[in-house]
């Protein structure tokens, strides 16, 4: 591949070029769009030790620097530094990015008002912009040559192959150098097959600056986990076999150049439990699912994989508020007298909000997954309202169980529930728990069994975990108590229907009966 012909490329190409590299070398980096609170900031990244962020300010100067253009670095140094003051971000490294190495004056030029400050300032010219256009090739190709034009044919001819093409006997796709070749006589073996996958997938590779793709071929519909970068999954499929394509962003920038556009149309019935759930999304963020059958979408995916979608099912997530962070908050229940009578940590998730923006859902889970807090508010009204859901407590050690569950079982009318910072006194006014909200006997009962599993605990080095309660006979839950009870020192009373008791061991003739009515015989 050539190199770069930085002189005689439009300085808007440069930047955007260059940005493109940089979040390609740091798929955590986000570029920040020129406005006039962008402060003199251009690619923003995780600084190198973890601690803090990078500044990358992107210049398209290719020459010898003019006095003009050395007073715009100036401004905009000067411009980061004040913005970082102003916004308490941690600034740890600043590179002045631009392809052109420097002379000595200009390194001296760089020191002269960059020393002292407080965090490396350095130099990155057109060295280091062609290392990064030697390892991401497809970002030259795409922005500055006609890649993207080379994509889409590539994508429209793979797409005609893959229709046409993938069938036994097949040929298309030409198997990659040094993979086996397929045998002249007999069905087609599976080693066989390998080389003309792989070269399937380096073909889909090859071209998208943005995106990567993964597929595979089951008998059964596969689930999709989570994945790092993942953004979307195509599945088709019969009775007999289900063929997945998984799209993934190279970096964070990629869904900013290349957005997804997406039309959807879920069908609920009016008063339904779907309708109240597209309410709550639309208000507060509430993540929900729509079953199969009542959703029809029209996606325009990377890859050509997207298209008209009909009768399907849809699972809608919020997306986080700018700059929304989890935090950690302390749940108290205070009695009528005013004790705190439970108390715990929730681990709570970024602040959401709906597509309306005319509510805020905060939520979380207690520090060892006892239950789900969550607070709904309504900015129109004005008003609040909060919910505690238990968890599914199988698998967990019990010890840990206890402050959560407690506050469980106490949360309920004439009781009143404070939230406050993780550390320090809390000594506001807690809100009063509605007389809806009722002692539940259930929740008594789990917080009894698992006390019963920590008390075992004390008394055997083997870990013990909570069962699922769900599996378990009364029986089985009052044996649990009454081993507890026994290692605790409690007197056991049981039911019994008789005894007998050898008075002369040995001599079955003369025997001692005992029974609710003791009698004697010989």
């Amino acid at each position: 591949m050539t190199r770069v012909e930085w002189t005689r490329t439009e300085p808007g190409d440069i930047e955007q070029v260059v940005s493109m590299l940089l979040c390609r070398e740091n798929p955590s980096a986000v570029r920040v769009r020129p406005s006039r609170g962008d402060g003199g900031i251009d690619v923003l990244a995780p600084a190198r030790n973890g601690a803090g962020v990078a500044v990358y300010q992107v210049k398209s100067f290719s020459s010898n620097l003019t006095a003009g253009q050395k007073a715009q670095v100036e401004r905009s140094f000067r411009r980061v530094l004040d913005y970082a003051k102003g916004r308490g971000l941690q600034v740890t490294e600043w590179y002045l990015t631009l392809p052109l190495d420097p002379t000595n004056e200009n390194l001296a030029w760089l020191g002269s008002f960059t020393t002292g400050c407080g965090f490396t300032a350095e130099w990155r010219g057109l060295g280091f912009l062609e290392g990064l256009a030697a390892t991401y090739l497809t970002v030259i190709d795409y922005y500055l040559r006609d890649g993207k034009d080379r994509l889409q044919a590539a994508l429209e001819s793979l797409t005609a192959v893959l229709r046409a093409s993938m069938r036994l006997g097949g040929t298309a796709v030409t198997p990659a150098e040094g993979s086996a070749a397929p045998s002249a006589a007999g069905p087609l073996q599976p080693e066989e097959a390998a080389g003309t996958l792989a070269a399937l997938h380096a073909t889909l590779n090859a071209y998208d600056p943005h995106f990567s793709y993964d597929f595979s071929v089951d008998s059964a519909r596969p689930e999709i986990p989570d994945q790092p970068g993942l953004v979307a999954a195509v599945q088709q499929g019969d009775a007999e076999r289900w063929v997945t394509f998984k799209v993934f962003a190279r970096c964070a920038e990629s869904l900013v150049e290349r957005p997804i556009p997406l039309s959807l149309k879920i069908t609920a019935e009016a008063g339904s439990q779907l309708q109240r759930d597209i309410e709550a999304f639309d208000k507060y963020g509430t993540p929900f699912s729509a079953p199969a059958g009542t959703a029809d979408a029209e996606l325009d995916l990377p890859g050509g994989l997207g298209g008209v979608f009909t009768r399907g099912s849809v699972r809608l997530e919020p997306s986080p508020g700018t700059g929304s962070t989890g935090y950690d908050i302390r749940l108290q229940v205070v009695d009528q007298a005013g004790q705190v009578v439970a108390e715990t940590l929730v681990g709570m998730e970024p602040v959401t909000t709906g597509p309306s923006r005319r509510g805020v859902r905060a939520h979380g889970t207690e520090q060892h997954g006892a239950f789900t807090f969550e607070v709904l508010t309504d900015l129109e009204a004005q008003t609040g309202s909060y919910t505690v859901r238990g968890c599914d407590l199988a698998g967990k050690p019990p010890h840990p169980l206890l402050p959560g569950l407690r506050l469980l079982r106490e949360f309920r009318h004439t009781h009143g529930l404070r939230i406050a910072g993780p550390f320090g006194p809390a000594t506001h006014r807690p809100d009063p728990i509605p007389e809806s909200i009722s002692a539940d006997p259930d929740t008594g009962v789990v917080f009894d069994f698992v006390e019963a599993l920590a008390v075992i605990q004390d008394h055997t080095t083997a870990q013990l975990r909570v069962p699922d309660l769900a599996k378990l006979t009364r029986h089985d839950i009052r044996e649990i108590l009454r081993l507890a009870e026994l290692m605790r020192g409690a007197a056991i009373s049981v039911p019994w229907q008789g005894l007998a008791v050898h008075l002369w061991p040995g001599t079955p003739r003369r025997r001692t009966i005992c029974s609710p009515r003791c009698s004697t015989s010989s």
